[in-house]
């Protein structure tokens, strides 16, 4: 059987991006979304700085630690002593040869280290000889990278979620409001929302009452909507409600004031 379609005062279109939430809406889930690419970008670039190609990881040993006193102008001209913390090591390459070298790195690092200690060195697969001190910079970086990831990750599936839900809640909204038949209600209350209210931001949501085609007395709630809206209305308010002629419990309360066929 064909549904009635009733005429609106807006495009189904607007109608949709008021019951969505508007623009401040959307405008909360872009930048969720934005936040949420950021970190999977930042965590893609981690992870390819920490597998370069061109760097070959094997285990090492230290066969000496010393520090170096480097001398520096500070901008007043006096004259300030900077330590650099130097490692001397031993390790093998792939083919099993044996290679010497030598590299600073930060001082906690340098601290926690002794003679005989393993740390992983970084080496050039051509070039053998040419190697540096991983420690656990490594490690650490890989760590922010997957932090990263996962943020992100999670940052945009919510907000895919939300925006998604949000849109077909929208959707069945103006559905019901279009092909409901109109029958007289009556607004309860109007209940400020508990949370996240910052300033004139606090949401309201209508509790109302009606009879519907069947003569049954049924009660409904609006979602929340923003405070030019909700305080349109108050408690004892005839409110026009559109009825599912097929499923009586499916009825949307007309907020907007979009229907041009029924009068409460």
């Amino acid at each position: 059987m064909a549904t009635a379609q009733h005429s609106l005062r807006i495009s189904e279109a607007r109608l949709r991006r008021h019951y969505f939430g508007g623009e401040r809406a959307v405008i909360i889930l872009a930048l969720a979304a934005v936040l949420g690419v950021i970190f999977l970008v930042f965590g893609t670039l981690f992870l390819k700085v920490e597998r370069r190609d061109d760097r070959a990881l094997t285990k090492g040993q230290v066969t000496d630690k010393y520090r170096r006193s480097e001398a520096q102008k500070t901008p007043e001209g006096e004259t300030q002593l900077n330590y650099v913390y130097w490692l001397r090591y031993r390790y093998k390459d792939a083919a099993s040869q044996t290679h010497e070298g030598k590299d600073t790195i930060d001082f906690a690092d340098w601290d926690k280290l002794q003679k005989g200690d393993e740390l992983t060195i970084e080496y050039q697969p051509t070039d053998p000889e040419k190697s540096k001190a991983a420690a656990e910079r490594s490690s650490a970086g890989r760590r922010v990278a997957i932090f990263c990831l996962i943020l992100g990750t999670l940052v945009c599936a919510v907000t895919g979620v939300l925006g998604t839900s949000r849109w077909l809640a929208a959707y069945a909204r103006v559905r019901r409001i279009r092909e409901g038949i109109a029958v007289a209600g009556e607004i309860i209350e109007r209940l400020p929302r508990p949370f996240f209210r910052f300033g004139d931001l606090v949401q309201y949501r209508l509790h109302y009452h009606f009879t519907d085609l069947a003569g049954a007395r049924r009660t409904g709630k609006t979602p929340w909507l923003p405070r030019d809206v909700a305080c349109r209305y108050a408690g004892g308010d005839p409110i026009l409600v559109l009825c599912s002629p097929t499923a009586p419990w499916r009825h949307e309360a007309d907020v907007f004031q979009v229907r041009t066929d029924g009068t409460v």
